[in-house]
């Protein structure tokens, strides 16, 4: 880890949980190794819960991390289908009994017992066990699932109230997360609502290496390939951008459950035309996003697509739905470009309009993406935020 020294630390004892999410879900680890790397500038003590961060060296006496050593599976991993239920049930169960135990080994040695990154149905049982060993209970979620996009949206919505039950604070990661707590009617108890804190670290490496001017009209998706991400729709926007600009040429990099589909659907275009790659290892990642002139983020939903602020850093302009805390990010035609929707019409459209604006357009979207990146996501003010958070509650437990 980096060394980053900042004073004033809270005496605040931390444990952070997060879930195990499957190991091809690897966006996940980032997050983790981001919060941990935020939080020992500002508390004293970490213990981390989680199996996320095997690929990350921490060295550092005052943070203890602790595996949970099982991982849940995506369920059409998996055949027949109901004995892929019933196993992912048992995982979630036996992960939240893990959970469970792992806090009563370190009980004695936290006061506040994070929840990052987590489902509401896996955290209720770990939050309960807290609850009862007497800790302070953060919730600090992603984002909000739309619930055209989640399965038994009823049973979803019991767990989410639940889990805010429980807690005694809600950090969001973004201010629209609130708003769309307020949409859902599940912001019950607005006094535990905390300001906003970002967890996104931006490394140097991210920046501008090549002009869009040194660039190719390469079009890139870089991320997930599952369904909420609206990679399909990206796919099949492709023939219909070729059949009005053939000169341009895509990059598609990423893994997940639609790759098998994905792949039948690019065996159908023009080999040159495509390139497909696996995961970038993260590192990689600004070699790539400087070779695209333009990112196209179709998701249905997103929290934060870390992606975005990346490519904007490095100068690539981004096309992208209207998601998350993506409207914070772009003004549309200023710097970035926003979707009316996902379909692979509107997708292939816009892509054609923008790259027919002209070097000298996107040049003046880059340098202004790149300039609000530099004025609001330096590492120092980040952590400043959660300095602030965290001493207003170390203040509430003194005055309690």
């Amino acid at each position: 880890m980096q060394k980053e020294k900042f004073r004033n630390k809270t005496d605040l004892r931390i444990c952070v949980v997060d879930f195990p999410y499957p190991k091809r879900v690897r966006h996940s680890y980032k997050f983790t190794y981001n919060l941990v790397r935020i939080l020992k500038n500002v508390a004293s003590t970490q213990y981390i819960i989680s199996d996320n961060l095997a690929e990350y060296k921490i060295n550092d006496k005052n943070i203890h991390l602790r595996e949970i050593g099982i991982a849940p599976h995506f369920l059409r991993d998996i055949k027949p289908k109901w004995f892929s239920l019933l196993l992912w049930i048992f995982k979630n169960i036996l992960i939240q009994l893990r959970i469970c135990i792992n806090l009563l080994k370190v009980s004695k040695k936290v006061d506040v017992v994070i929840f990052f990154m987590m489902l509401p149905y896996t955290e209720v049982l770990p939050m309960f066990f807290a609850k009862l060993l007497g800790k302070v209970i953060i919730k600090v979620p992603l984002g909000v699932a739309p619930r055209d996009r989640i399965y038994a949206p009823f049973v979803y919505k019991l767990f989410e109230k639940m889990s805010l039950c429980l807690s005694d604070y809600y950090i969001p990661e973004y201010e629209t997360n609130t708003k769309q707590l307020k949409r859902y009617e599940q912001l019950k108890y607005p006094q535990k609502l905390l300001p906003a804190a970002h967890f996104f670290v931006l490394e140097d490496e991210f920046k501008i290496m090549k002009t869009i001017n040194e660039r190719e009209n390469v079009v890139g998706y870089i991320g997930g390939f599952r369904e909420i991400k609206g990679i399909v729709n990206f796919v099949k926007a492709i023939p219909l951008v070729l059949n009005k600009d053939n000169e341009i040429r895509f990059l598609i990099a990423g893994e997940g459950v639609l790759k098998n589909e994905i792949e039948k659907l690019i065996r159908k275009y023009p080999e040159n035309k495509v390139t497909l790659i696996d995961w970038i290892p993260h590192e990689e990642v600004p070699k790539y996003l400087n070779e695209l002139k333009l990112l196209v983020i179709p998701s249905y939903s997103e929290g934060v697509p870390n992606i975005a602020i990346e490519a904007m850093a490095c100068g690539t302009p981004i096309l992208s739905t209207k998601v998350g805390v993506i409207p914070m990010l772009i003004q549309n035609g200023k710097n970035g470009f926003i979707l009316e929707d996902n379909s692979p019409e509107c997708i292939a459209s816009s892509i054609i309009e923008v790259l027919s604006r002209g070097n000298s357009y996107l040049k003046k979207i880059a340098n202004n993406a790149r300039y609000l990146i530099d004025e609001k996501y330096k590492f120092h003010s980040i952590v400043e935020r959660w300095r602030r958070i965290l001493n207003e509650i170390d203040k509430n437990l003194l005055a309690d």
